[in-house]
């Protein structure tokens, strides 16, 4: 197998991930005492929920962590006692690792549209391209990303937010000052205070590729014990 660490490192030092929420979470009770904040949170300006795009930070610190350990030990410990063998091998670990990482931010999928027999309802259906230890590419990873068609946008996002924040009391709320009603997309309880939660629509193919980049990015955590 030919690599070119030097080639790989740059490419990843120059991929960047934009971190755009497609949510934003505040506690009921916050929202109550201000109106400028309703908006604000309804504008997706205000969140007090940072759990959930978390990933995306920690992605970002990683190939900054990545690209750092790879640069110290290529340019500075690479003739410091190890036998050639022993230095091919480490750079070919970091040239994989690094190979990986750039899947995620540069993801690689197949996306149809699968259609269940009883009910005939349709679902966005992704195989994903991920690189094994022996640098082989394979499509073995299957997900679905909700019912086709834009309008199952949003539930698609708060499906997300339930299984990964294991999130209960799922429904929709609104809040009533001076007379006027404020409604949101979803109300769930977190440590027993209700939190509201608003839904920035976007593309759901914009959706389907964030969540694409964040199973593989649960592979690679699991695959390195991050």
């Amino acid at each position: 197998m030919k690599f070119d660490p030097l080639k790989t490192s740059e490419e990843l030092a120059n991929l960047e991930i934009d971190n755009i929420p497609f949510f934003a979470g505040a506690r009921k009770k916050t929202l109550m005492k201000d109106v400028v904040l309703i908006k604000k949170f309804q504008n997706l300006e205000f969140n007090e929920f940072k759990s959930s795009n978390d990933w995306i930070e920690q992605l970002k610190d990683e190939q900054k962590s990545l690209l750092g350990e790879f640069n110290e030990y290529y340019f500075g410990k690479c003739n410091i006692g190890l036998s050639v063998e022993e230095l091919f091998s480490k750079i070919q670990d970091y040239t994989l690792r690094m190979t990986k990482l750039k899947m995620i931010f540069e993801p690689t999928y197949y996306h149809s549209i699968y259609e269940k027999k009883d009910s005939k309802i349709k679902y966005d259906k992704v195989k994903i391209v991920w690189i094994d230890n022996n640098w082989v590419k394979h499509k073995n990873i299957t997900r679905s990303y909700g019912h086709t068609g834009e309008e199952s946008f949003i539930p698609s996002v708060i499906k997300f937010l339930i299984e990964n924040e294991k999130l209960r009391h799922v429904k929709e709320d609104k809040i009533v000052i001076d007379n006027k009603t404020y409604k949101f997309d979803v109300t769930v309880e977190i440590n027993h205070e209700d939190w509201v939660f608003e839904v920035k629509r976007r593309p759901k193919v914009e959706f389907i590729k964030d969540m694409v980049r964040f199973d593989l990015w649960e592979i690679y955590k699991k695959e390195y014990k991050i």
